[in-house]
């Protein structure tokens, strides 16, 4: 018992260290994320996006066409998409 509680405070002290935010990779790629959407660019949106989530939206074919209408219909609502909040930078240690 006093094994798996040791356990568990060390795994606890971890995440509450995350530096997961501060990856330069992922930075990065929330960059060019947010750039194909700011230009409503679907096919990039498209080629930077998981695999993970391409396939259950039906494949790149059908996930680029739902994209497509999905930004059509946000410029035939009038709605701008002018920035993106990425909190890559923000301080999580009050989690």
């Amino acid at each position: 018992m006093r094994s798996f509680l040791l356990i568990v405070i060390a795994i606890i002290a971890n995440f509450t260290h995350s530096y997961a935010q501060k990856d330069p990779e992922l930075k990065n790629a929330l960059a060019k994320m947010t750039a194909a959407v700011t230009s409503n660019n679907a096919q990039a949106t498209v080629n930077l996006t998981s695999p993970r989530l391409i396939k259950p939206m039906g494949g790149r074919e059908r996930a680029l066409k739902l994209i497509k209408n999905s930004l059509a219909e946000v410029q035939r609502q009038n709605i701008t998409i002018d920035s993106v909040i990425n909190y890559t930078e923000r301080s999580t240690s009050w989690l």
